[in-house]
């Protein structure tokens, strides 16, 4: 099968997500993360591509980034072709190091680049590895926090949001990350859609039942939910 073309940014705004091959764990120490960021970091530069925002997880990645260019491919194949290598000689493998093609959703509006910023700095909260966002070390909520910058371009958000507006749009709201991945969506109306929402999810590395969570929080119907993801009813019922 094909695969889609990826959409376009009119603001050259994008949401990225890398996940590690099978899901398996990518970071295991304070040298992996910081290889990460510097090689990324080197890569961007070298593309003119800019980092708004970034959380690594330990088999995830979230970027979001300004790239006036649609060639994605190029800059990724760059980084993969210095950061892959590095990595298999550190730990003794080989092949692959992440789950194929990576994930790229477009950001048009204010709205949704300001759930996409809080998206990206909660994740270590929302995954119970910490209870603030200032405590995890690798996003760059921090380096907001302590105007230290070191891998992110702060000229870009703060362009489009002033500090004052960014400390309201981290303010916790337990609908938050449903309201992030259900804006642009009715659900019960179009199943393309809500299979996208899924995939989303899947891509963001949620597990099974966070993705059924999700879905519920979003205001997706269970019976939708059974439909969409083949999932037996009274089991889906008992999931609050």
């Amino acid at each position: 099968m094909p695969r889609h073309k990826r959409l376009l940014s009119e603001a050259n705004i994008y949401h990225i997500v890398l996940k590690g091959i099978n899901s398996q764990q990518l970071f295991f120490d304070d040298g992996d993360y910081q290889c990460f960021l510097r090689l990324f970091n080197n890569c961007s530069k070298a593309y003119n591509a800019k980092i708004i925002a970034y959380c690594i997880m330990n088999n995830h990645i979230h970027l979001l980034i300004k790239f006036d260019s649609s060639d994605f491919s190029a800059l990724f194949k760059s980084f993969g072709a210095s950061f892959v290598p590095w990595y298999n000689q550190r730990y003794n493998r080989s092949g692959p190091l992440f789950n194929g093609r990576f994930y790229s959703k477009p950001v048009n509006d204010d709205a949704y680049l300001y759930a996409v910023v809080k998206y990206i700095h909660y994740n270590p909260v929302k995954a119970g590895i910490c209870s603030s966002l200032s405590e995890y070390k690798w996003s760059s909520y921090r380096e907001y926090k302590s105007g230290s910058f070191c891998f992110v371009d702060d000229e870009v958000l703060f362009s489009l949001i002033n500090q004052n507006d960014f400390e309201l749009i981290h303010i916790k709201n337990d609908s938050d990350l449903a309201d992030f991945f259900a804006i642009e969506y009715s659900f019960e109306k179009d199943a393309r859609k809500l299979n996208e929402f899924v995939r989303a999810l899947q891509e963001s590395g949620k597990d099974y039942n966070e993705i059924i969570k999700c879905c519920i929080d979003a205001g997706v119907s269970r019976r939708k939910i059974s439909e969409t993801m083949n999932i037996d009813a009274k089991k889906l019922a008992r999931i609050n």
